[in-house]
């Protein structure tokens, strides 16, 4: 009997986590019970009083038997198909059905026995019992159910004197059905407020104990937290490289104390504005190509949730080349958003280079900026060594500059009024990826050779596009600087004076550039 009772009252706590949540369920479960225990009496009771009167008056008292029947096991039913209702649902709005079927039932034995059975002091007394279900504050819960009650209750003493009793009882027998009556629901109640008042102690003794559980989890766990804080700050806080945090949009959120260090800028100043704003120019030719190439990398991260590794170059107080630094990102997904960790460690030339007596290499690049930039801080990284900050600069812009255009105005035909306008229209990047997926172009490559020795560095670049008028090109520039530099040819004019030799193919898709090594370096 323990174990099904035990079943029984906590019939529906799948539905329930908190454990306020789960007394207030077995309370209600309980309620029920007591609820059929009630009305099993008071069937018993009425059972007995019928058996009395069918010996003094068979023909009068029979016709009571069915409609009073029907009433007892009505009331049951509906009382069990809320139950059901509250544990499929996991919803407590059920019990308003519970109780407008407990005050019907009321209501109806009143009109059926009259004033003098005193069946309406039993709905009196159980309209407190939501205050003892439902916790302080529930007030609508509570305003609804006592309004249930009480308008049955409005609704009783109405009928006292309108109408007469349906079914009236013998004077002897009217006032022991009552007080039968108003003993049992109290003595329910009194059974029932034992048992809230029992669940509400084993509540508040779990709480307890849970709280106690937890405040020794927290003394154990706050100064671990503190130790790992304290070291995750120092690692931080003290390393050489950058550390800091953006959103989506490339908003600073945080930055260690290595900006102040590497780019002369309290990082103070740093949080709060855009990663973009210290990207460092492109080149002359294209200011915002650092910027785009980090916003598509960025752009690539939130898609595919992967590591990236990019280099790109950093604004520096008083360095007009900034810093050139190796740019880790990596996607951070908690309960608070989205956000990206990054890390910048600045770019160190390698000193094995110094040794290099002669290298080549041969590459081949699909129609993507992105790999083009790769390519071009790959190349110059090999040369470094063999000329001075301001040469190599110049050799990295104009070496960005062959690339790019042997992609965008070679493989891809963009010519340079479609992009100005592009530029200013749309998202650049956007209108790129959607040229490469064309079927005319998306097979098209720009095959990248070079050779450095000790003499000499040699670059060839050459596109699958159609080419250009190289010869007229040239000979407009030949005459007139500032008019070639105003028709879009500023890279061509920068590259044929970084550069020592410059030499186009016949059908102009190809470019081979020479510059002579000083003997005076290493």
């Amino acid at each position: 009997m323990s174990a099904l009772w035990e079943t029984f009252i906590n019939s529906g706590h799948r539905h329930f986590i908190t454990p306020s949540a789960h007394k207030l369920n077995r309370v209600l479960n309980a309620l029920f019970a007591l609820n059929f225990l009630g009305g099993l009496l008071l069937a018993l009771v009425e059972a007995i009083i019928f058996s009395i009167l069918l010996q003094r008056d068979s023909a009068t008292y029979a016709r009571y038997i069915f409609p009073f029947a029907l009433l007892a096991i009505s009331h049951p039913i509906i009382t069990l198909a809320t139950l059901w209702l509250k544990n499929k649902t996991g919803s407590f709005h059920a019990t308003f059905i519970s109780n407008l079927a407990y005050t019907a039932y009321m209501v109806t034995l009143c009109l059926f026995l009259g004033e003098r059975a005193g069946i309406h002091l039993v709905l009196l007394m159980v309209i407190p019992t939501s205050f003892i279900i439902y916790n302080y504050g529930r007030w609508i819960d509570l305003v609804v159910h006592a309004f249930i009650m009480v308008g049955g209750l409005i609704a009783t003493l109405v009928a006292y004197e309108q109408v007469a009793p349906l079914y009236p009882l013998p004077a002897d027998m009217t006032r022991i059905g009552g007080y039968l009556s108003w003993l049992a629901a109290l003595g329910l109640l009194y059974v029932y407020s034992v048992y809230n008042w029992r669940e509400v102690h084993h509540t508040e003794a779990r709480l307890a104990e849970e709280k106690e559980i937890t405040e020794g989890l927290l003394q154990q766990t706050i100064p671990k937290l503190e130790k790992a804080e304290a070291k995750y700050r120092h690692l931080v806080d003290d390393s050489d490289d950058l550390i800091f945090q953006i959103d989506t949009e490339g908003t600073i959120l945080s930055m260690n104390k290595a900006a102040q260090k590497m780019l002369s800028t309290m990082p103070g100043d740093m949080v709060g504005k855009s990663l973009y704003e210290f990207i460092a120019d492109g080149g002359q030719t294209d200011a915002d190509f650092h910027r785009r190439m980090v916003k598509e990398q960025i752009r690539e991260l939130l898609h595919t949730g992967k590591l990236l590794r990019l280099r790109t170059s950093l604004h520096h107080k008083h360095r007009p080349d900034g810093v050139e630094v190796l740019l880790s990102l990596q996607l951070n997904r908690s309960a608070g958003g989205v956000e990206i960790i990054a890390k910048a460690s600045e770019v160190e030339p390698e000193v094995s280079l110094r040794f290099l007596d002669r290298e080549n290499g041969r590459y081949t690049l699909q129609n993507n900026l992105v790999h083009a930039e790769l390519l071009c801080q790959r190349i110059t990284e090999r040369i470094a060594l063999h000329f001075s900050n301001q040469e190599l600069s110049g050799i990295k812009t104009c070496l960005r500059e062959v690339l790019v255009n042997a992609i965008e105005h070679g493989n891809l035909e963009v010519s340079f009024e479609e992009k100005s306008r592009v530029i200013e229209q749309q998202d650049y990047m956007e209108f790129l990826l959607a040229r490469q997926k064309e079927a005319r172009f998306a097979a098209r490559r720009v095959v990248v050779h070079y050779v450095v020795n000790r003499r000499a560095f040699i670059l060839r670049v050459t596109d699958e596009g159609s080419g250009f008028d190289h010869r007229a090109f040239m000979a407009r520039a030949g005459g007139d600087d500032v008019l070639l530099m105003l028709e879009h040819g500023r890279g061509l004019t920068m590259t044929r004076n970084a550069f020592d030799e410059m030499v186009f193919n016949e059908k102009g898709n190809q470019v081979t550039l020479k510059k002579y090594i000083s003997k005076e370096r290493p």
